[in-house]
């Protein structure tokens, strides 16, 4: 059958549009929350604890969601019902959190922030996990490519608002939170109307290729349990890594590289996003083309290199900037598209949410202990531990990733390299 042999592009599009709302809002929370807890006078390891509160949400709540969304059988599907409900309730109180921070209520906006993530968390592993539902296996990476291409743009809505507004002490500083809101509401519209997930499940029950994959439900062996805990190792390091210079990276453009304005590093994060999302596809191709590992071993050395040099800089130099920027985002591009299939290649499209779980898990747990521990290590000493620290647990991945293949078996080498 023709759809057996070719990724359906445009339904991977609108799948995408779950993912675009989430990094959408993720964007706006990471960049804008330290500048306002900064303006609280709020210490750089009770920052970080705040900043990694709301990943603990996600540790809970994302495997909770993506086992029952397994199970869940309603006339809209089982993954759509939690997209549907978490988006909506994310954005209406979205925009308090942009609120209370303006007002410099601490204790209103961390309440918010908290209920802001409950909502979040309630649809991110089904939305992620609709994308293996539907989707072959060796066309995973290329999918993978699209559906991170969408959460690249809405990135780059978000860095934008962000520098066109949130400036100073200026009321629009609320724009952000009301532009994601919006956005949000309109990518929810989009999927739903334009993805019928309950005839496309019908649909799958006539591919004999994804049914296979589907009931194909064989507990995992001894090698590929090592091969799943390398690979998840793999994931919170070089998450550790990166959450770690995102989260303060407002911050240490101003203290330690004396940027002139507190939102021009929003500049260098929005190169980093453009880059990625012009790596997406290609990653997704080269991972299939060369493998996924190679291609993930490929993308760490690209943002080890980048944040390895970046720790030689006191003073903000925009060209020099954006070039390492550049690099990071390919690099981290080519690390995205690929890990999250190398986890799902181990699942049956039944549990795909239960794999999304373990992925999100990993990278959750990771960023919900960075924060706190590079903001604990930067009061003790100074800021510019930031980038040797990611540097560290990015050399940490590669290490994890390069060993992924020992104990694999020849044909689930083949499936994960494919």
């Amino acid at each position: 059958m023709e759809r057996e042999n070719k990724l359906n592009y445009k339904r991977t599009f609108y799948i995408g549009c779950a993912f675009f709302t989430i990094m959408l809002l993720w964007q706006v929370y990471n960049y804008t929350t330290p500048l306002f807890l900064d303006d609280m006078g709020v210490k750089d390891t009770l920052k970080g604890i705040i900043m990694a509160a709301d990943n603990l949400f996600a540790i809970l709540f994302i495997p909770l969601f993506g086992i029952i969304s397994d199970k869940t059988k309603t006339k809209l599907g089982k993954r759509t019902p939690f997209i549907i409900v978490g988006t909506i309730l994310a954005a209406l109180t979205f925009p308090i959190i942009g609120y209370f921070g303006m007002r410099g209520n601490l204790v209103g906006m961390i309440i918010v922030i908290a209920l802001v993530l409950l909502f979040m968390n309630i649809y991110r592993a089904p939305a992620v996990a609709l994308m293996p539902d539907v989707t072959p296996k060796r066309h995973r990476s290329l999918a993978n490519g699209i559906i991170n291409l969408m959460g690249g743009i809405g990135g780059i809505f978000a860095y934008g608002t962000i520098i066109m507004f949130f400036k100073g002490e200026s009321i629009t500083r609320i724009i952000p939170f009301i532009v994601v809101s919006v956005l949000m509401l309109v990518g929810l519209v989009i999927l739903v109307t334009k993805v019928k997930e309950k005839n496309i499940l019908v649909e799958i029950e006539e591919d004999e290729e994804v049914k296979g994959e589907m009931e194909n439900l064989n507990p995992l062996s001894k090698k590929e349990k090592i091969s799943l805990i390398l690979i998840l190792a793999a994931v919170f390091s070089w998450f550790f890594a990166v959450n770690a210079v995102e989260t303060f990276w407002s911050v240490y453009t101003v203290d330690i590289l004396n940027a002139p304005d507190t939102n021009i590093g929003a500049t260098a994060l929005l190169i980093f996003t453009v880059s990625a999302i012009g790596m997406y596809l290609p990653a997704g191709i080269l991972g299939t083309k060369i493998g996924r590992r190679k291609t993930i071993l490929l993308g760490i050395s690209l943002v080890f290199i980048p944040f390895a040099i970046a720790f030689f800089f006191r003073e903000w130099n925009l060209i020099a900037m954006v070039a390492l920027f550049i690099v990071a985002g390919i690099g981290w591009a080519s690390i995205n598209v690929n890990s999250y299939p190398m986890v799902v290649e181990l699942a049956s499209g039944k549990n795909a949410g239960k794999f999304t779980g373990f992925y999100y898990t990993a990278s959750m747990l990771a960023q919900t202990l960075t924060p706190v521990f590079i903001g604990y290590l930067m009061d003790k000493t100074t800021r510019v531990i930031l980038f040797p620290y990611a540097s560290l647990f990015l050399a940490l991945a590669f290490v994890f990733i390069f060993l992924s293949s020992i104990g694999v078996d020849k044909k689930l080498g083949k499936t994960i390299e494919a």
